[in-house]
């Protein structure tokens, strides 16, 4: 009889934690599909309520396949491949797709379809630069990306908008002073260069809501097409690298 209660109770409690297993899953689904307006441009949750937010996601797209292009004939003319590089410009077709994702069903799985290659990209990037341009170890290169996610945390805590990217912008700008003190000094140049169109990037996506009632089209835009251009700048640079040294070693 004991032995009968004690299965009965065993079933009843896995029927239990199996149901609300189940209604766990059906929020977070439920979550996933669910859509946000948070950009000033959108008036509704019409898949073409942002049409200027999401044309000018080609910008991204364009940009992945321009550096496409150029990796191609770089690697035949020094006859070496560039993973490194490869890798960077596949993450940002991802970039581009995400963020027409987000700006056309603007819900919460497009959110991160939007955001996640971005943080990847930086994230990558970061280490990548690190090794290619500083010529660190392993060890010291991988010191860079929780260095970012830490600075993201603290600006995070401020309500900053822009808390996510501003560690980006502000590990762009000490890179490039590093190069520009040490070398290597076109290195130093072209990051400074790619800082400062970030910077203005980064201010455009800031004052997109803040600005809402005197621009109705919104900022977010100018953000898509000076965020394409920095990392056209930066994959570009990061392939030139590459060039230079496989020149140097023939």
């Amino acid at each position: 009889m004991l032995q009968n209660i004690h299965n009965w109770l065993v079933r009843t409690y896995q029927l239990k934690n199996q149901k609300q297993k189940t209604k766990i899953r059906e929020f977070h689904l439920e979550r996933l599909v669910e859509q946000v307006n948070g950009y000033c441009e959108r008036a509704g949750f019409e898949l073409w309520a942002e049409p200027i937010n999401a044309v000018t996601n080609m910008a991204f797209l364009l940009a992945a396949f321009a550096l496409g292009r150029y990796l191609k004939a770089v690697e035949t003319q020094t006859g070496t491949r560039d993973p490194q590089s490869r890798a960077l410009i596949y993450i940002l077709w991802a970039i581009g797709f995400g963020s027409l994702a987000f700006h056309t069903f603007a819900t919460i799985w497009a959110g991160i379809a939007d955001t996640l290659p971005i943080i990847i990209i930086i994230l990558t990037y970061v280490y990548l630069a690190l090794r290619r341009f500083f010529g660190l170890p392993v060890a010291a290169a991988l010191l860079g990306p929780p260095a970012l996610i830490g600075l993201a945390f603290v600006f995070g805590q401020t309500g900053f908008a822009g808390a996510t990217y501003l560690p980006a912008l502000i590990g762009m700008i000490v890179l490039s002073l590093a190069a520009a003190l040490r070398g290597p000094y076109d290195i130093g140049y072209a990051l400074a260069v790619s800082s400062l169109v970030f910077g203005v990037s980064l201010g455009l996506r800031t004052i997109d809501e803040p600005m809402c009632m005197q621009i109705t089209i919104g900022t977010h835009w100018a953000w898509h097409v000076l965020n394409a251009l920095t990392l056209y700048l930066v994959i570009k640079l990061h392939i030139d690298h590459h060039l230079g040294a496989s020149t140097r070693e023939t």
